[in-house]
């Protein structure tokens, strides 16, 4: 698969990859420098090691909004 990625004859099927690929890049980036300049990063959500039904108390104990949206759309 990484050995096609962009790498195609059909120049769609590449434009298409790379679209994607630029759209997690967006969607992924940390801005930990309040410039959103430092790329693809791979995040750990640390409310995984939680329980589920832990997990519901405490959002709703915190009043935080959850929305649920990963890095691709």
């Amino acid at each position: 698969m990484i050995m096609v990625f962009c790498n195609s004859a059909d120049q769609k099927i590449n434009q298409k990859n790379w679209l994607l690929f630029a759209q997690a890049a967006h969607e992924t980036r940390d801005g930990a420098d309040s410039k959103f300049n430092d790329g693809l990063m791979l995040k750990e959500n640390w409310i995984r090691q939680i329980p589920i039904s832990l997990r519901m108390w405490f959002i709703l104990q915190l009043r935080v909004k959850y929305y649920g949206r990963g890095p691709l759309q």
